[in-house]
């Protein structure tokens, strides 16, 4: 009798289209190109869809050209579509434990759906379901092992659509209390629609709404509920995050202002750190100014006041993080991420910041 797949997973991110991915972040070439694109993707899973092709032959003419096991070039879409829940690095398969094939069926297009069961540094171990469009299960992978190879640096240029997985998982490895706050994060990369409706569509697809995001006077969603969330928008990008605990977001581009401007914005205090994190981290202060005023921003979008000291904690892959304090009922840690990335389509440097309550993680 055939398993039934997960059916946890729903569409929570915009299609992300292939047709600029292999080259970029996947090498497979020719017959081995077969992703048509993602309607679910996270740091720990996905769902994808794989074109199915029974026409290209696989061996010399002389040969039948049968597959008892099925369409290879579909199967090997099946490992790398892994490849976008960790866009950081490049990852090969390396072992499994256990394959079943329940039936072939190259005649239909398949969907893979995978869920990372463990990661332990550089290794990764998925369980994936392979199925028609249409639900019914071709084969389960157990316990399919990758290894990290080789790492991509942060200032490579990326996709909006990978970086949100790259971001996820960045967090959920350095701020334990990230894995039970049921955090989410999506970019929504579009100029033909207003910022609203990005952010209308982003949060829809976080939260799993169905019915119109409605919003208060003052503009902000008021019918997302049991759920802390933020948005922010920079040019034609809309980035959202939802999760059961603090959180707040913010996006700015890295713009040349003068020593005075820095100074007014950000106040005295606050403009002397980054004139120290400049010279400790050898940046220039543009970028660790940008950092401080995208953090500030996080701290105004939960409430805080804006003369509540930010403090530098530490550096970790070209990752400035700051903290702040604040008591309500009860002493509370924020944590702030702050990074430094060039996207596609922008002509200058952006800053994400990403603020989380944080009570028990080495960044307090």
């Amino acid at each position: 009798t055939s398993p039934t797949s997960p059916t946890s997973l729903s569409p929570l991110s915009p299609c992300l289209s292939l047709s600029h991915l292999y080259g970029e972040l996947l090498f497979h070439q020719g017959r081995f190109q077969r992703l048509q694109h993602y309607s679910h993707l996270k740091a720990t899973e996905c769902i994808a869809a794989i074109k199915t092709d029974t026409q290209t032959p696989w061996f010399s003419r002389y040969l039948p050209q049968d597959l008892k096991l099925g369409d290879a070039g579909a199967r090997d879409a099946a490992i790398h579509a892994l490849q976008a829940c960790v866009p950081q690095a490049t990852i090969l398969p390396v072992g499994i434990e256990k394959l079943t094939i329940y039936q072939v069926n190259d005649q239909l297009n398949h969907q893979v759906i995978a869920i990372e069961r463990e990661h332990d540094g550089d290794r990764f171990i998925y369980d994936l379901w392979v199925t028609t469009e249409s639900g019914t299960i071709l084969e389960v992978w157990q316990g399919l092992t990758l290894q990290i190879i080789q790492k991509k640096p942060l200032q490579s240029p990326w996709l909006a659509e990978l970086l949100a997985a790259y971001l996820e998982r960045y967090l959920r490895e350095n701020i334990p209390s990230v894995n039970n706050s049921n955090f989410n994060l999506i970019f929504d990369q579009d100029g033909t629609v207003e910022p609203r409706i990005r952010s209308d569509r982003a949060l829809a697809h976080l939260t799993a709404k169905k019915e119109p995001i409605s919003r208060r006077l003052d503009g902000k969603p008021d019918n997302i509920k049991e759920q802390f969330f933020s948005v922010s928008h920079c040019q034609d990008l809309t980035l959202a995050i939802t999760a059961n605990t603090a959180i707040a977001c913010d996006l700015e581009i890295v713009t040349s202002r003068n020593l005075n401007f820095w100074e007014d914005l950000l106040g005295q205090e606050t403009f002397a750190l980054a004139q120290f994190l400049t010279k400790e981290i050898n940046d220039n202060l543009n970028t660790t100014a940008t950092r401080l005023w995208s953090a500030k921003e996080c701290l105004k979008k939960v409430g805080v006041m804006s003369n509540t000291p930010l403090v530098f904690t530490q550096v970790t892959e070209q990752v400035i993080w700051f903290r702040a304090e604040i008591f309500l009922d009860k002493l509370l840690t924020l944590a702030i991420a702050t990074f430094v990335v060039n996207l596609h389509n922008f002509d200058s440097p952006l800053v994400i910041a990403l603020l989380i309550s944080d009570t028990k993680s080495g960044h307090n």
